[in-house]
C-alpha cells in the first residue's frame, strides 16, 4: 500500500496532524502482528506480507531529529515499532541512471541523444542528479537537441528559467497558501540574504527568523498570516520549496547554484558574479582538478550528503567546496 506525499498533507493540516495521520496508517497492520514482530525483533513477512510505503520530501521535517522521532514511532502502549520500520532515502542519480531514465522515457536512440546533449552543457548533468530535475530536463530534451543541431549555444542559464517555472508549477499543484509570485519573491530575497551574510546555508531557526522578518514586509503574505497555525504552515511551505533542501542535521541550502529568474544579470542564487566565473580564475591545474574529482567520486558514499562530502574533501585538498562542486 503506497501513500505518496505526506509533505503535501502537511502543507494543508500541519505537521502534528500529518504525524497523527502517519500513525493511523500504521494501524492498517493489526496490533497482534506488531507485537509478534517486536518479540522476534524483526518482521515476519510470511505471516503478513503487507507492506506500507509512505513518501515525503526529507525537508518536510525541520531537522533529522524531528524526522526520526516522527517515523520511528511508539504507540501509547509503549510498543516499539522502529524495528519493523525502515527509512530509505532516494540518492542523487548517477550518470548511468540518468542515461537509463532517458532511454526508458524517450526510447534508446532518442534517450542516448538527449543524454549526450546534456553532458555537453556545463553543470547540467549535476542538476539532473536530482530526480525531479532529470524528469524536467528529459521533457525538454527534444527542444535541446534541435537547438544544438541548429548550432545554437546552449548553457545552463538559457534553460534555467524553464526549469524554475516547472518547479514552481509543480509546487502550485499542491494548492499552497503561497502564490507562485510569492515563492519567486521569497527565493530571490533569500538568495540575496545568503549573499549578503556570506553563508551558503542556514540553520532552521535562522531560516525561520529570516522568513518571519521577510513576511512582515510582504503585503501578500501578510494577508495570509493569521496566527501561529498559518505561520507554521507557511514555514513548512518554505522548507518544501523545490529549490531548497535540508543537509546535515538541520541546515537548509539552495539545491543548486544557478541564475535565478528576476535577479540582476550575472547574479546567482548565492551571489554575483557566477560562482563558475570566480572559480575559473583560480590557478588549479587540470591534473589537480581531475585528481580532486576522482577523490570525491571515490569517497562520496562515506558521507551523509553531497554537501558534507564537498566540505570534508575540499578541506583535505586545500580548495573550496564550491571549486570542487563546479569541477
Amino acid at each position: 500500500m503506497i501513500f505518496d506525499g505526506l509533505d503535501e498533507i502537511d502543507n494543508r493540516i500541519g505537521r502534528e496532524h500529518a504525524a497523527a495521520l502517519y500513525r493511523q496508517l500504521l494501524e492498517i497492520i493489526p496490533r497482534a502482528t506488531w507485537e509478534a514482530d517486536a518479540k522476534r525483533g524483526a518482521a515476519d513477512w510470511a505471516v503478513l506480507p503487507t507492506r506500507i510505503v509512505v513518501t515525503c520530501r526529507a525537508h518536510f521535517f525541520r531537522s533529522l531529529a524531528e524526522e526520526q522521532s516522527t517515523l520511528a514511532v511508539s504507540d501509547r502502549g509503549g510498543l516499539a515499532l522502529r524495528r519493523s520500520i525502515q527509512t530509505l532515502r532516494m540518492a542523487p542519480l548517477s550518470l548511468d541512471r540518468i542515461r537509463e531514465l532517458f532511454r526508458k522515457s524517450l526510447g534508446e536512440a532518442e534517450g542516448d541523444r538527449a543524454f549526450e546533449t546534456i553532458r555537453s552543457v556545463h553543470d547540467l548533468p549535476g542538476l539532473a542528479r536530482r530526480p525531479i530535475m532529470a524528469r524536467y530536463i528529459g521533457e525538454m530534451a527534444g527542444e535541446l537537441i534541435e537547438r544544438r543541431e541548429r548550432g545554437e549555444v546552449i548553457n545552463i542559464a538559457t534553460i534555467y528559467d524553464t526549469l524554475f517555472e516547472k518547479a514552481l508549477e509543480r509546487d502550485s499543484e499542491k494548492v499552497p497558501l503561497l502564490t507562485k509570485g510569492d515563492r519567486v519573491d521569497i527565493l530571490k530575497a533569500l538568495a540575496l540574504h545568503l549573499h549578503a551574510v556570506k553563508v551558503g546555508d542556514l540553520a532552521i531557526e535562522d531560516l525561520e527568523r529570516w522568513f518571519d522578518a521577510f513576511a512582515s514586509n510582504h503585503a501578500g503574505i501578510q494577508l495570509i498570516v493569521r496566527g501561529a497555525t498559518s505561520r507554521a504552515l507557511l514555514q513548512t511551505e518554505l522548507r518544501n520549496a523545490s529549490f531548497l533542501i535540508r543537509v546535515q542535521e538541520d541546515r537548509f541550502v539552495f539545491a543548486h547554484y544557478l541564475t535565478g529568474p528576476g535577479l540582476p544579470e550575472g547574479q546567482t542564487l548565492r551571489g554575483s558574479p557566477t560562482m563558475e566565473e570566480k572559480i575559473s580564475r583560480k590557478p588549479y591545474s587540470p591534473e589537480f582538478r581531475e585528481r580532486a574529482v576522482g577523490l570525491f567520486l571515490e569517497h562520496r558514499p562515506e558521507y551523509a550528503s553531497e554537501v558534507a562530502a564537498l566540505r570534508a574533501l575540499a578541506g583535505k585538498l586545500g580548495c573550496s567546496p564550491d571549486s570542487l562542486r563546479v569541477w
